[in-house]
């Protein structure tokens, strides 16, 4: 039996550093503290794969995982990646059913901030590998989240103001990808005062967000991001948070 009462984000170091309080107290599932942050700084696929009961045994109504950074970074090929991504996903379906998986594809990176030197990474092979990701989800039937196309800039990078390594975000810079997380929860009907509605979003903002594509099974959408009180919520410019 799940708890339809939390959400799990699964990850790295781009999740356990993540602001995600965007989510705090707009919808059930993650009440005031929050969804749960099972991320943890360093991990690979297969060090997330190890630790997995960890997010399993808490029955969750949403799994949330984005990985599989680090796992280039030591040289993983990318098929080995989506292998063990698949497999993470699986044993989600397997060891807590009912809960629904949600897959966020691997952000750019940013090459005028790209301060780690000896690893092989670079944003055509990232695309290569979100191209991987996202027909492995559809074959699964998780639900496929373009994290790239909601930080990329024109030319496909990230935006120097959006990180200080070219790797990870700055604290302020979560805001995408909390939207991209309103937007599956508002699809869901779970956010606090609005009622479920069967295949659409509460509240009648129609404006698509820029990047904010889903695909879940062989079908595919467009979504809309929607606040709780059925208002459209600002996608934020590409220009990034402001620094200091």
């Amino acid at each position: 039996m799940t708890s339809q009462d939390s959400v799990v984000l699964l990850g790295d170091n781009l999740t356990e550093w993540g602001d995600f309080s965007g989510l705090s107290g707009r919808f059930r599932p993650c009440g005031a503290a929050g969804p749960v942050n099972h991320g943890c700084a360093g991990d690979t696929t297969r060090t997330l794969l190890d630790r997995l009961h960890e997010t399993t045994m808490l029955r969750p109504g949403w799994v949330f995982v984005q990985a599989g950074i680090n796992d280039l970074a030591q040289g993983s090929a990318p098929e080995e990646l989506v292998a063990r991504l698949s497999k993470i996903w699986a044993r989600i379906a397997l060891e807590s059913p009912g809960t629904r998986v949600g897959v966020l594809n691997l952000l750019p990176l940013c090459p005028g901030r790209f301060e780690w030197t000896g690893f092989s990474l670079n944003n055509p092979l990232i695309r290569r590998v979100n191209a991987a990701i996202q027909e492995a989800a559809s074959r699964s039937g998780a639900l496929y989240l373009d994290l790239y196309a909601a930080y990329a800039d024109p030319k496909g990078d990230l935006p120097e103001n959006y990180t200080q390594d070219g790797l990870n975000l700055l604290p302020e810079a979560y805001g995408p990808w909390t939207e991209l997380l309103i937007t599956v929860l508002q699809k869901e009907g779970l956010s606090r005062g609005a009622a479920s509605r069967e295949g659409g979003s509460a509240g009648g903002g129609e404006e698509p967000a820029r990047g904010a594509w889903a695909s879940g099974g062989s079908r595919a959408r467009k979504v809309t991001l929607c606040a709780s009180d059925g208002g459209t919520v600002p996608f934020r410019s590409l220009r990034g948070p402001a620094r200091a």
